[in-house]
């Protein structure tokens, strides 16, 4: 909406204000003249007994016709107005000029409070364009500033670990301070990332591509911890189509999928599935871990959530949470149910159409 610089006035359609006065004084008239004529001749008729029937059908058919006229020209003064409105609403909505000058109207009165209104709101689009200006430079200094230190921390701890190889007590602490970095450099990742995705500056760019494609990918980097927890990783999709973007949807099943991991079942089965719908492609993951409350399924996608069975896991509660943000980010959704077989079942609702 751009700003209003010019103060010049629009025509509006003919009927901007409804005149009430010259709207129902005439037919006031008219109204009161034949409604006096019938009662002269009614009173006539009592006082002589005669009177001609042609003047009293005049008399009755000149009040209905009286109204009607009256009806036919307020629908019009009507609709007029609202033509007149409605072509106020869209220069206001437009930015452009005011078009009824500030003339003493209702109308005149009706544009200056959308004017306002349309201001405001243009205010406060500025206002929030400042702050997500201001909140990008934000998480990309965080990012920036910390992507080196914490990547020089992990290199010298390696390196103190290998110095350390002969002291099993010294190369024990040098490898969880390793390990701890790595969870801290995750931690502030995922930070960065949703931030970006609760402020809007991170753009999905969504295009229609097999499923098939983001599930092997996802699959592809959990196998090796799915191996290592023994369980049995299958893909059963085939040539399903969606609209999605493929980093962060792979990003979204890799949390799921990671998660299924840590609190399913050892040495259980974790499925892949995929069917389409007429308006949403359903991407499945099943694992038959144990299974999840009805009242705690809404949790799970809160940050730092971290589920009752989760105490002896690794996690900080944000895996699902970007899961979901990232599918609603793309005009989507996921699902948590219980089905038939038991276990848990996720279910991404991605766009099947443009």
């Amino acid at each position: 909406m751009e700003a209003r610089t010019d103060d010049r006035s629009k025509p509006v359609p003919t009927g901007g204000d409804i005149s009430w006065l010259r709207l129902t004084f005439p037919y006031a008239v008219l109204f009161a003249a034949a409604a006096a004529a019938l009662l002269g001749l009614v009173w006539r008729q009592t006082d002589t007994g005669e009177v001609s029937p042609a003047a009293l059908a005049a008399a009755l058919a000149a009040l209905p016709a009286v109204a009607a006229a009256w009806a036919v020209r307020l629908r019009r003064e009507v609709s007029a107005f609202m033509a007149a409105a409605h072509s106020v609403v869209d220069g206001a909505a437009a930015g452009e000029p005011r078009r009824t000058g500030y003339a003493e109207s209702a109308l005149s009165s009706l544009e200056h409070k959308l004017m306002r209104f349309a201001d405001t709101v243009q205010a406060h689009e500025r206002g929030a364009a400042r702050e997500k200006a201001a909140i990008q430079r934000l998480v990309g200094d965080i990012s920036h500033q910390t992507k080196t230190p914490l990547s020089n921390i992990v290199l010298y701890t390696e390196l103190l670990e290998e110095q350390t190889a002969a002291d099993e007590a010294a190369s024990r602490l040098a490898r969880e301070a390793r390990e701890q970095c790595g969870k801290l450099r995750f931690l502030i990742g995922a930070l960065v990332e949703m931030s970006r995705l609760e402020t809007g500056i991170l753009a999905m760019r969504p295009e229609r591509a097999p499923v098939l494609d983001v599930v092997r990918a996802a699959a592809a980097q959990i196998r090796s911890r799915a191996e290592f927890a023994e369980m049995e990783l299958a893909v059963d999709v085939a040539d399903e189509e969606a609209v999605y973007d493929a980093k962060w949807t792979g990003e979204a099943l890799f949390n799921v999928l990671d998660n299924a991991v840590k609190y399913g079942r050892h040495g259980g089965r974790i499925r892949i599935t995929a069917s389409r719908g007429e308006l949403f492609t359903r991407i499945g993951v099943w694992n038959d871990g144990p299974g999840i409350s009805e009242q705690e399924r809404p949790e799970l996608f809160k940050r730092f959530y971290r589920g009752r069975n989760a105490a002896g896991a690794d996690g900080l509660g944000l895996g699902l949470f970007l899961a979901r943000e990232i599918a609603q980010a793309q005009g989507g959704r996921i699902r948590i149910s219980e089905p038939p077989e038991g276990g848990v079942l996720f279910t991404f609702f991605l766009p099947a159409h443009e």
